[in-house]
């Protein structure tokens, strides 16, 4: 699947990964296989504008820039790109990104968004999109109850 025009059928649902949460796979705080579990039957999936975003950072000499670095080199493979242009998104407008993604494939499969940014659960959940995010007191995954 490269943009979400190709979804057939036969997907049932995509989980769509943000930096966060993959910059806590990096640190370890966060397992795959408990996404996985977490998401059972979903293809993990970022958008191209995620992809960017850790291209930028991971030229940087931080931690950040070093974690970018790793998730590039060990994760990225593993997931499903949705190499999609949004309008009104620009190419390293990440959660805008995910957003419009997650409302046009809303409409053909089950979206769910793993984030553990606040902000952007907030507005994933004031779209109707299904959110599983990071809750860092409580060190799990947690699903959120749409209204």
């Amino acid at each position: 699947m490269g943009t979400y025009k190709d979804v057939k059928e036969n997907i049932k649902c995509i989980a769509i990964l943000d930096t966060s949460i993959l910059f806590l796979i990096a640190q370890n705080l966060v397992k795959l296989d408990t996404i996985l579990a977490t998401v059972n039957g979903c293809i993990l999936s970022i958008p191209i504008h995620v992809l960017n975003e850790l291209n930028k950072l991971s030229s940087k000499s931080t931690e950040k820039g070093r974690l970018a670095y790793w998730i590039l080199n060990n994760i990225v493979n593993n997931l499903n790109i949705i190499s999609e242009d949004i309008a009104g998104c620009r190419t390293d407008e990440a959660d805008c990104a995910i957003i419009e993604i997650s409302k046009k494939l809303g409409r053909i499969i089950r979206v769910v968004v793993l984030t553990a940014d606040i902000e952007l659960k907030k507005r994933l959940i004031e779209n109707g999109i299904e959110v599983v995010w990071y809750r860092k007191a409580k060190n799990r995954l947690e699903p959120s109850i749409l209204v």
